[in-house]
């Protein structure tokens, strides 16, 4: 049962705060959610409302949101929508930021950081022609990088859509790391399509979405 669940998550999360405190005891799957057709809203709105069900439980134990905030952390897919998946990303650091300081008083920054990993999606890659997933994960990495989630990500490979990956495939999905960080100069720059008109303008679309999405999760009594 989910009350249940929620209460061990809690026990491990109160014991390494207290005991390991660096680890990182929660991770929040939002590339489960892409898969299973979730739109970009509300990837972002579930991910956040999931992480406020766990928070209320630790502030319920005497933990301020400070202490608390920074022990999360995300994992994200971008899929070949270029411009969506890294407007996607823009809106989940400003929504998360944004909830930790105006729902719970976050004030250190650390709390309103969003720690996240993100992964171009497999669900885009195809079976058939599988070495053309190449330019596709090169794609979807770029956008990952674009977006300020380079830092952390985990790359597909091209023949995971009909088999294990086989040794080669392993050693291009590194390279694409590779090219994508050391080759293309998008590392050099900190949010490099800020000021674009369609990526802002995109990006507060989205994120007054998921915060609509997160307000009516709320209102139906929260993720639990």
């Amino acid at each position: 049962p989910p009350e249940h669940g929620l209460r061990v998550a809690t026990d491990c999360f109160e014991w390494i705060v207290r005991n390991q405190p660096h680890w990182a005891p929660i991770s929040i799957i939002a590339a489960q959610l892409q898969p299973a057709r979730a739109t970009p809203v509300q990837e972002i709105a579930f991910s956040i409302t999931i992480a406020m069900a766990y928070i209320d439980a630790m502030l319920a134990r005497g933990f301020d949101i400070d202490t608390v905030a920074p022990y999360f952390h995300f994992v994200i897919n971008i899929d070949m929508d270029f411009f969506e998946g890294i407007c996607k990303l823009r809106a989940f650091r400003k929504l998360w930021a944004r909830t930790m300081k105006e729902r719970y008083g976050a004030t250190a920054p650390a709390a309103m950081k969003l720690r996240v990993m993100s992964s171009p999606s497999t669900t885009s890659l195809t079976l058939q022609q599988p070495l053309n997933n190449i330019g596709r994960l090169a794609i979807m990495a770029t956008a990952c990088a674009l977006a300020g989630a380079g830092e952390t990500m985990t790359t597909p490979l091209h023949d995971e859509a009909h088999a294990l990956p086989s040794d080669e495939a392993i050693r291009v999905g590194a390279a694409i790391q590779h090219l994508v960080a050391h080759e293309t100069g998008v590392a050099d720059t900190v949010d490099p399509l800020a000021g674009s008109y369609y990526v802002e303008a995109l990006t507060k679309k989205i994120e007054e979405a998921a915060h609509a999405e997160i307000e009516r999760v709320v209102a139906l009594g929260g993720a639990l």
